[in-house]
């Protein structure tokens, strides 16, 4: 079957036997069955550029937090004396309805750190978990953002119980859950927000920031997933 559309926006759309891609500015490429789950354990020590892309495509070769993937881990190392973020963000938006994204968070965070799972449409509508560390403290972070309305809260962080963090949509709910696992199989809710920002057309962002200058520090990150209703692994 062929599915025809035009969209001048980054998406990509499940319809009944087949499944669509667009690029921005581009027309439609049609892509028998179902989407490919998306999964990354960092083996491989290379990054799949066809799933993710530079969070500022501009600037691939961050000088100020550098992406290596080293000993099956994701790491963002941090240069000594310097302030910024760097991170991955998934090519394609996503029909997100039912579906969920994580990653694995490796205990040890340096201070002054914010490291994030995210949702996200443009630059001022998303959905974020983070852990903030700093002097003061170590915490989880929830946010929704959606058209200049802006959601905060809080808890307290632990390392052994926090180790998975995952965005869930539930449709039945109309709710985004935030929620953490120390193995991902047990998940505990931390947070929800009702989900007024529309979750068919988003992309997945893991990013980290540095928001106070200090020694060079590394932050890693593990078993990324994207996981929708009719993806197939």
């Amino acid at each position: 079957m062929i599915c025809r559309a035009l969209l001048v926006a980054l998406l990509s759309v499940h319809a009944a036997g087949c499944h669509r891609v667009f690029a921005l500015d581009d027309l439609p490429v049609d892509a028998p069955g179902p989407p490919r789950c998306l999964a990354d354990d960092y083996e491989d020590g290379l990054f799949d550029g066809t799933e993710w892309e530079f969070t500022d495509p501009a600037d691939p070769e961050n000088t100020v937090i550098r992406l290596v993937e080293s000993a099956g881990r994701l790491e963002f190392q941090i240069e000594a004396n310097e302030v910024g973020g760097n991170g991955l963000t998934t090519i394609l938006a996503r029909d997100l309805t039912n579906a969920w994204a994580e990653v694995e968070v490796v205990p040890g965070l340096p201070l002054d750190t914010f490291t994030e799972i995210a949702l996200v449409r443009d630059l001022t509508n998303y959905y974020r978990f983070g852990i903030a560390s700093s002097s003061s403290g170590t915490e989880l972070q929830f946010q929704r953002a959606f058209e200049g309305s802006i959601s905060n809260a809080s808890s307290e962080y632990d390392p052994a119980k926090h180790v998975h963090l995952r965005i869930r949509h539930d449709q039945a709910s109309r709710n985004v859950f935030f929620e953490t696992s120390m193995d991902r199989t047990a998940w505990a809710t931390q947070h929800f927000e009702a989900a007024l920002l529309p979750v068919e057309l988003l992309r997945v962002r893991i990013q980290v920031r540095a928001f106070v200058a200090g020694a060079a520090r590394v932050v890693r990150l593990d078993n990324a997933l994207v996981q929708t209703p009719d993806c197939v692994p």
